[in-house]
């Protein structure tokens, strides 16, 4: 039996709201609430159409939802009828989701799809260590007051931790930043090569900041005490130098990293980091089959 033709799809335009550093403006609002703006943002923006379902992400678990996705949908308002099914990967969660939701449409019941994702590193949180929470657990699932007792001295000083998230993979014990190095040079990228791009590419991205082109891309999340375009210039990059001082701050400050961001104002040091930045963010798109772009108009 031959296989069906794969339609053309349409990426639609998406919005996000403002990348605020950890800790800054948006550190009260956590994955969920970062979502739920952008959701209904889009939404508004179908004028009256519904996703056949969507596709969510966030970078770190929390413990008290299994399915982002699902809680991001509910909370924005959509109908409960509409699935909706959650992806990690890291920082390419909402491109994974596009990918994902790209490769479900059919044209025919499935022609729209909402894909995102969003993160807030200021709200990540901690667990209890795994033999602390069996201890607890069965401490709680204990019938008597005898057997609650019982259990109290199976409890060891040393089982009493805290299970803090990390940035490293748990195989592995290496960041995704260290994996980029191993990457690099099994596929003998050079480093001179690695530095122009990056600093192209933060170069080119503050030159459409200043001139506006993010504004409406990016909404209010009713906790920014500046307008947007103020916020990202405050919370962001203002400029960057040359090649010479990446490489130069790369050495010194953060040996072994795959990019080092350098910002200056007024010919002092404001910034030099590795990687991209640890922010709290969301964002959303919609893709389309062209049967229903057109219809939709």
């Amino acid at each position: 039996m031959a296989a069906s033709p794969r339609p053309t799809l349409w990426l639609a335009a998406g919005v996000r709201t403002p990348f605020a550093r950890v800790d800054g403006p948006l550190a009260a609002l956590d994955a969920i609430e970062l979502s739920v703006p952008v959701v209904r943002h889009m939404l508004g923006e179908l004028r009256g159409a519904l996703p056949d379902f969507v596709v969510w992400g966030s970078v770190v678990p929390n413990l008290t939802y299994s399915n982002i996705a699902r809680e991001v949908l509910m909370d924005a308002g959509a109908p409960a009828t509409i699935p909706a099914f959650s992806t990690v990967m890291a920082c390419s969660t909402s491109m994974v989701a596009a990918i994902e939701a790209s490769g479900m449409l059919n044209g025919v019941d499935r022609t729209l799809a909402l894909v995102g994702g969003a993160e807030s590193l200021s709200r990540i949180q901690l667990g209890l260590g795994q033999s602390l929470s069996d201890w607890i657990r069965r401490v709680t699932q204990a019938r008597s007051l005898g057997d609650k007792v019982s259990h109290v001295t199976d409890l060891r000083l040393g089982d009493v931790k805290l299970y803090i998230p990390s940035v490293s993979n748990r195989t592995t014990g290496k960041s995704m930043g260290e994996h980029t190095e191993i990457t690099a040079r099994e596929w003998s990228v050079p480093r001179r090569e690695q530095d122009e791009i990056a600093l192209a590419s933060h170069r080119n991205a503050v030159a459409a900041r200043d001139r506006a082109f993010f504004d409406d891309l990016v909404i209010a999340t009713g906790a920014a005490p500046r307008t947007l375009p103020q916020l990202e210039r405050f919370e962001n990059a203002i400029s960057l130098r040359g090649l010479e001082d990446t490489r130069r701050l790369r050495e010194e400050l953060v040996p072994g990293s795959h990019l080092v961001i350098v910002v200056w104002r007024d010919d002092n040091l404001v910034l030099a980091v590795s990687g991209s930045g640890v922010l709290d963010a969301g964002d959303v798109r919609a893709l389309a089959s062209l049967v229903r772009a057109r219809a939709d108009g």
